[in-house]
């Protein structure tokens, strides 16, 4: 079994099948680890996430868009009013129920308004959001996350209060 991680795939279904092509990722054998930000920028994330649920072996990192995905699918609020990409999300899955053409760009608030609800994200679309994990620590005691940790802090610390560093913190760059 290899492990291949890709992170920031925002929706870019083609590169993505592109990326497991090139590398002769094999779905069945292969793991995958998803760095996060799966939504967000080009409008194919539904598609992104039909071709990674293909996958038997996956570890999937939530990332700051992804986080912004999810609590809108937890309470119908985007935290970013759908601009910084989240757009393309919306787009994505609107798709998906035959309302494209409705989403506007709303003056007020520099974000998008859409008819787009929760509820329109199938379960496992919305199981695959929920489920994914604040960062993966494998064997060889490699860890990986979306963003970064606060460096003078235990995993530990991080998990009880300091869980957006994980997709948020850039202190490591």
């Amino acid at each position: 079994m290899r492990t291949l991680v890709i992170g920031d795939i925002h929706g870019a279904h083609i590169p993505l099948q592109q990326c497991l092509e090139r590398s002769e990722f094999n779905k069945e054998k292969d793991l995958l680890i998803t760095l996060g930000d799966i939504c967000d920028g080009w409008p194919y994330v539904y598609e992104c996430v039909e071709e990674l649920l293909t996958i038997a072996h996956r570890i999937d990192i939530i990332g700051n868009h992804d986080q912004w995905f999810n609590y809108w699918l937890q309470t119908n609020i985007h935290p970013d009013n759908w601009r910084q990409g989240g757009k393309g999300t919306a787009v994505s899955y609107l798709r998906q129920t035959g309302r494209e053409k409705l989403i506007q760009p709303c003056y007020t608030t520099s974000g998008y308004t859409t008819s787009l609800n929760p509820g329109d994200i199938e379960a496992m679309h919305q199981d695959f959001f929920n489920n994914q994990q604040l960062y993966y620590k494998d064997l060889k005691n490699r860890l990986f996350v979306h963003a970064g940790i606060y460096r003078f802090q235990t995993l530990s610390e991080h998990c009880h209060g300091n869980e957006s560093a994980f997709y948020w913190d850039r202190e490591l760059w």
